[in-house]
């Protein structure tokens, strides 16, 4: 597993929240959940788990520490459900893609099927990946989001 990576996320992720206009306040937090679904994607893709799955598994995890985070914060659950997930999105893929398509549509391409094969691999990978991460971000936020800001923000005073 490489850390320094899921550093570099954390990185990227101070950029895209600060384009975000986020509050200043909430950086950190976004920073470590950002760190942490980097992580806890490595783990995932070492442990044999394909790019959608791990990306799906850090994705609830993101949107799981936004439901928490959110309410103790008196912030809005998308500041910390979205601005972590960017990071994760396959852009590798996405590129390889699109180089794929251009060098069928430019003439360069000498195998075509290997190449239209390759594309059309990498294209499902990125989408899948995509909607994973869109689907687990926002999920624990329509499944218990509610119910836990309502634990979390009604909860009797010490």
């Amino acid at each position: 597993m490489n850390w320094v990576v899921s550093i570099w996320a954390g990185v990227a992720v101070l950029g895209f929240a600060l384009v975000f206009s986020v509050p200043r306040r909430t950086l950190p937090a976004i920073v470590v959940i950002a760190i942490g679904a980097h992580l806890v994607r490595s783990v995932c893709l070492e442990l044999g788990a394909t790019l959608p799955t791990a990306s799906l598994v850090a994705a609830i995890g993101v949107g799981l520490a936004a439901v928490i985070v959110a309410p103790v914060t008196h912030q809005a659950t998308p500041i910390f459900a979205f601005a972590p997930v960017i990071p994760l999105i396959p852009g590798t893929y996405m590129f390889n893609a699109l180089t794929g398509v251009l060098d069928l549509t430019t003439g360069h391409a000498t195998t075509t099927s290997a190449i239209v094969d390759t594309a059309v691999v990498d294209a499902s990978i990125a989408t899948l990946t995509i909607v994973a991460l869109a689907v687990g971000a926002i999920s624990p936020t329509l499944l218990v989001g509610r119910h836990v800001a309502r634990l979390l923000v009604n909860s009797p005073e010490e």
